[in-house]
């Protein structure tokens, strides 16, 4: 997750945990990076 202030507003920008996981071909990890995902979106749109 990335936070910053472009002018008066707050950015959030989240990258998507199971692309970043998708390259290193490991079903454990993809599985748990498939959780945080979801997590992270569950998250972002509260404070949307």
């Amino acid at each position: 997750m990335i936070v910053y202030e472009k002018g008066d507003k707050t950015v959030v920008s989240i990258i998507k945990p199971s692309v970043a996981m998708s390259v290193i071909e490991n079903e454990k990890l993809e599985s748990i990076s498939r959780d945080v995902e979801e997590r992270l979106k569950q998250v972002f749109e509260s404070i949307q």
